[in-house]
């Protein structure tokens, strides 16, 4: 579970101030938190907190709850409580399945949360462009570029979650004779996006690969999402190069609602840490959780085959 996500997550709904007027907080009601993102094919977990004022340093979990999961409206199970506020479920997560959460936390009102994956899409033509242009100091950046199948009178969100594959060399213990032994292997890490200059991924305004087809007309549409690349290297002295890894397209069919909280969390990120010289207003996190606050959303993926491998 990633910290940062969670901690956004409980403060937006207080103060987002960027001047300090007051260092002693009042206490405030808490109100429960959920937080889930569906996958699917893999086991649905929840995780559970209060909400908690801005001086607040660490999160209080709810551990006493009782998490029921519904499917299609029918009662499918109990969670099961992990500690440290997560409950796990046997259901396995599966796309065109109405999931509801039912969380009864003594004291409060009862806490639901319901959506629905869609299908997966299958991209075709998925390629890796080495160069597809050059940033302002004119270095270059590649980018990666597929299609897919699109019906003009559904309404789609996709999230292109593009991976590089590093390698790396971890310290083991060889069973036989008990010494340290190297092992390689590859470290999957998320890419950031480079310059935007694909026509759809601009009309959702945001600097990150959250799109509809709202604007998709056609049966297919081809889409490029350019990288953002950190370091680069020359071994000539004058062309500078990026350096880039084995990479992976991971296209996710989103639900409305992971669609919606991802680009409201982008826009809050913004606002919450402005770039120098720059200012954002506050803005709120999305949810689609009854009687208290979080996301309860997910997707469902299509993985590429490895491209750029040297």
């Amino acid at each position: 579970m990633n910290t940062k996500i969670i901690l956004l997550l409980i403060s937006i709904f207080f103060t987002s101030c960027r001047e300090l007027v007051q260092d002693d907080f009042p206490a405030l009601e808490p109100v429960p938190v959920v937080y889930s993102i569906l996958e699917e094919g893999e086991p649905l977990r929840v995780f559970l907190t209060w909400t908690a004022s801005l001086d607040t340093s660490r999160l209080q979990v709810i551990d006493n709850a009782t998490v029921q999961l519904y499917t299609d409206g029918q009662y499918a199970e109990t969670l099961a409580y992990d500690g440290n506020g997560f409950y796990s479920a046997a259901t396995v997560v599966a796309p065109s399945v109405r999931y509801q959460c039912v969380a009864d936390v003594p004291g409060k009102q009862t806490v639901t949360a319901i959506d629905s994956l869609p299908t997966a899409i299958v991209p075709t033509g998925v390629q890796y462009i080495p160069i597809a242009g050059r940033n302002e100091e004119g270095r270059a950046y590649p980018a990666i570029r597929f299609t897919i199948t699109n019906n003009p009178g559904e309404k789609r969100y996709y999230e292109a979650k593009i991976w590089g594959m590093r390698s790396t060399s971890n310290p083991t213990i060889d069973p036989e004779t008990g010494g340290k032994v190297w092992v390689k292997g590859y470290e999957k890490k998320s890419i950031q996006s480079g310059p935007v200059t694909d026509p759809v991924l601009q009309s959702e305004g945001l600097s990150i690969n959250i799109f509809s087809n709202e604007k998709i007309h056609d049966d297919s549409y081809t889409m490029t999402v350019n990288l953002f690349i950190s370091s680069y290297s020359n071994s000539d002295g004058k062309t500078w190069n990026p350096d880039t890894y084995p990479t992976i397209l991971e296209l996710r069919a989103v639900s409305y609602h992971y669609y919606c909280y991802m680009k409201q969390r982008y826009l809050y990120e913004q606002g919450f840490e402005p770039e120098f010289g720059k200012t954002s207003p506050p803005t709120n996190l999305y949810s689609n959780v009854d009687n208290g606050y979080g996301i309860f959303a997910g997707y469902s993926a299509s993985m590429s085959d490895t491209m750029n491998l040297k």
